[in-house]
């Protein structure tokens, strides 16, 4: 790999690190990621238009070094080599979310209630075992999979809302730290604007300092259809799926389950909170099982 980056970027890599499933290498003092996989090419150039006009407008995502025959990637055997250069931008913000807030993006369609459909899917046929076994298991699963459940239907009575404005950049979640990765484009999606901010507010809600002033902001700034997506996406508890599973499965700790449970009452009272503030979505009215 370094005589295939000199020979492509002119670069001379002293030593290649692998670390949290990165591999990367410093060059003038700046880490350089090395992306390798068998991308699309219309992927690779949308996400190196977008990494270049955040750069430019002052939002210090990743960018994309071009190698000496101009181009944002290089190619060996079957894999597209891709080289980022980090940017310090991935403080996990209210404020650094706002910035991606309308983001146009020409990527595919990322299709969030198949996504979730699947993900509910998966979990239920994994925690069948584990729901048998422990009380405190089942009184936290039945709780959070009624909220998933709810929020497919809410959100798939805004369907034409969804087709319609969807173009908007928003974040994978990066399920080892529950955030965001903010600086990396390979974490962008084409989704609608509030995706990322109801993803913020789980995580909020999680470390158990979300901050009530700043949902109301964005109701309050928010349409019909916006609140809609905003709080079918609040209800679906991606985040809880995660930190259950790989606690059960791997760890089985008692004072973890314990914790799932506090942190459904957390959920429960924001829950309510966006019900009651959130008055210009009719269909939220058929989830009345919340507060029981």
């Amino acid at each position: 790999m370094k005589n295939f980056i000199f020979l492509n970027y002119s670069i001379v890599v002293k030593k290649i690190y692998f670390k949290n499933n990165q591999k990367f290498f410093f060059f003038n003092d700046e880490k350089i990621l090395i992306i390798e996989n068998n991308y699309d090419e219309k992927y690779i150039y949308e996400l190196f238009r977008l990494s270049n006009e955040l750069f430019f407008d002052g939002i210090k995502v990743n960018t994309f070094i071009i190698n000496n025959f101009g181009r944002c990637f290089s190619t060996k055997n079957d894999n597209k080599i891709i080289l980022l250069k980090t940017n310090d931008f991935n403080d996990f913000s209210f404020e650094k979310i706002v910035l991606f807030n309308g983001r146009k993006t020409n990527l595919d369609n990322y299709n969030i209630l198949e996504e979730w459909k699947k993900e509910v899917d998966l979990f239920e046929s994994e925690m069948t075992e584990y729901n048998k076994e422990h009380s405190i298991i089942k009184e936290s699963l039945d709780f959070f999979i009624g909220c998933a459940e709810n929020a497919i239907e809410l959100l798939n009575n805004y369907k034409r809302f969804i087709q319609n404005n969807n173009d908007s950049i928003g974040h994978r979640i990066d399920y080892n730290t529950f955030k965001m990765p903010l600086n990396d484009p390979f974490s962008f999606i084409k989704t609608n604007k509030m995706y990322d901010m109801a993803n913020y507010f789980k995580y909020q809600l999680i470390i158990n300092k979300i901050d009530y002033d700043k949902i109301d902001y964005v109701i309050n700034n928010n349409n019909e259809y916006e609140n809609a997506f905003l709080f079918a996406n609040l209800l679906f508890p991606n985040l809880y799926f995660i930190i259950a599973k790989n606690n059960i499965l791997f760890n089985k700790n008692e004072e973890i389950l314990c914790n799932l449970l506090y942190c459904k009452n957390r959920y429960i009272n924001l829950l309510s909170y966006c019900m009651e503030k959130i008055k210009n979505v009719k269909d939220i009215k058929f989830i009345n099982w919340i507060n029981k």
